[in-house]
Parts: structure tokens; sequence; C-alpha cells
């Protein structure tokens, strides 16, 4: 019997398991939330979407192209009461719903489809068309800069600010 200690050598490559991946921080990640600001805003938007529907109505340009731009940010503000996210990304993301809506409009005329409650047929609109989608393009690229612009705004304010002695 031979009583002596092997000789400890070095794990191999081979032996040893596969190192970790690290992940990467992510900037951009977006949770549940509920923001009050937003809900407001929203309210806000809508108030202002039925004045246009109602009492603008025989504004057509106000109606059709004015109402299409503010949809997008009504749309993303109701995104943004539930969610934390880029402004970017709900901006895609609603103008992603205005489309769907447009291609809704588009099969209901193709289908012969008939929406017999008024505000339904006023929410989601009668016809399909190009500039519809060209207005909601525009709501998407200006929510975006008007909420950074009022970040920017919020943190150059002195409001809320304790003054040095």
């Amino acid at each position: 019997m031979n009583n002596t200690i092997p000789a400890l050598e070095p794990a191999s490559a081979a032996d040893s398991p596969p190192p970790r991946k690290r992940r990467l921080p992510t900037t951009a990640r977006s949770s549940w939330r509920f923001s009050a600001a937003y809900a407001a805003a929203a309210l806000l938007i809508f108030l202002a979407e039925v004045a246009i529907a109602t009492i603008g109505r025989d504004m057509a340009w106000l109606r059709w192209y004015v109402g299409d731009v503010i949809v997008v940010a009504w749309v993303h503000c109701l995104i943004a009461t539930v969610r934390s996210a880029p402004p970017r990304r709900i901006a895609g993301l609603s103008l992603a719903v205005a489309c769907l809506v447009e291609v809704s409009q588009y099969v209901r005329g193709e289908m012969g489809w008939e929406i017999t409650q008024p505000v339904l047929r006023i929410i989601v609109g009668s016809t399909a068309d190009w500039m519809d989608v060209a207005a909601y393009a525009v709501g998407a690229t200006l929510v975006p800069l008007v909420v950074a612009m009022k970040a920017q705004r919020l943190a150059h304010s002195t409001v809320g600010k304790i003054p040095r002695a």
C-alpha cells in the first residue's frame, strides 16, 4: 500500500467551468409605474381632442391634421402614465398604435364594415389616408422633443432648490 499523497496539479482549462457572461448595464429600461403628471396631461389632451372633434368640426384642417398630430401625444401620455421608458421608445409605440388604427380604417373600408356607435366612429375615424400617417409621424417626432425640452427646463429651474449659505 502506498500512503503517499499524490501531487496536486493545476486544473486544466478543460476542467474549469466556462466564465460567466457579464450583463452589460442597460440605460433604457422600462418599468411599470403610475404617473399622475402624465395622467393629467392625457386628460387635458383628450379634452382638447373632444373640443377639436365637436367645436372645431367646421375647420377641417384642425380636425384632420392637428387632431392627428395631437392624438399621438395623447397615446404617448396614456402609455407613459403606466410605463416608464425613454420618450423615443414610447413615441415609436404611439406611432405604431396610430398606424394600426389607420390600418383598421383601411380594412373596415375594404370589407364594407359599418361602425354604428358614434363615439367609436369619431375615435377610429372613417377613411384611411396617407396624410393621417404623415401627421402621426409629425406627432411622434414632436413628442420626444417636447419631453426633452420640458426635462431640460426642469433641470435648469431653481424651484425647490435650497440656496447655499
